[in-house]
């Protein structure tokens, strides 16, 4: 039979352990920073309950940091989102430097590391599922393109502006690809998509980017379109461009078009 004392005792353990249970259980786990006592946390709930985890203190460096800010985005829409914690603003200047970190199946903090500017990004934006970091430097505004690939950001594109603007491809050579909409009047870190006009009397749409899998849609002549992505053909050459065109009814036809159909790409 088992005594009181051993109840207790099997009920204080249960109290224990039970959200670490909670944590690992099917249920989807609720993300959210949390604040207490001045204190930052990642709180990780399910429907049975909650944790609590520190959140990051170091920069890429390995060096000891204090970040001010942090928010969650689910940059690979797979339901546990990144975290992106960044630093106070340089000296007065537009520079916020973040770091990403991966929130693996533990709950702990795994930096995503990118292949460009040694882990450090800057005034991070999220387009089209790519991560772009921009910064400014010697005369020159740049947006750097990161595809996030297997927990790692992999530059894309590098997309550099001031007087002429010139977009290099992940070897660092010239591109006539464009995802971001420059606009001289506003400023260098303000990203927007890329649009482009129409200038074919008739621009067939494709269901693939494939000349094989053209569909029975087409657009017209100076029909604008947003860049949502690109693709290249074996010999890697720009072939075709993914695009969203907005019809006068306000719905959204997303397709594949040939890169020859477009002007005025900006």
């Amino acid at each position: 039979m088992l005594t009181l004392t051993y109840l207790v005792r099997i009920f204080s353990l249960t109290l224990i352990v039970f959200p670490i249970l909670s944590y690992a259980s099917d249920s989807a786990p609720v993300y959210k920073i949390s604040n207490r006592n001045t204190k930052q946390f990642l709180e990780i709930c399910t429907a049975v309950g909650c944790i609590k985890k520190n959140l990051p203190d170091t920069d890429t460096a390995g060096h000891l940091i204090e970040y001010p800010f942090f928010k969650l985005h689910d940059i690979d829409s797979d339901g546990i989102p990144e975290l992106i914690a960044t630093q106070q603003t340089m000296n007065g200047t537009a520079y916020r430097i973040s770091a990403l970190f991966r929130i693996n199946n533990i709950g702990e903090f795994d930096l995503i590391k990118n292949n460009y500017k040694r882990n450090y990004m800057y005034n991070v934006a999220f387009l089209n599922g790519k991560v772009i970091s921009s910064y400014h430097s010697a005369g020159n505004g740049y947006n750097d393109v990161y595809n996030y690939v297997n927990g790692k950001l992999e530059i894309e594109l590098r997309d550099k502006n001031n007087r002429e603007r010139t977009v290099f491809d992940k070897n660092g050579k010239e591109s006539d690809i464009f995802l971001l909409k420059y606009d001289s009047d506003k400023k260098w870190f303000e990203k927007e998509i890329a649009t482009a006009r129409i200038k074919l009397h008739k621009a067939v749409l494709y269901n693939s980017p494939s000349f094989e899998n053209a569909s029975k849609m087409h657009l017209v002549e100076n029909d604008t379109v947003a860049l949502k992505k690109y693709h290249l053909n074996e010999n890697k050459i720009l072939e075709f461009y993914l695009v969203e065109y907005t019809t006068e009814k306000n719905n959204k036809i997303i397709k594949w078009i040939k890169k020859e159909a477009l002007s005025n790409t900006h």
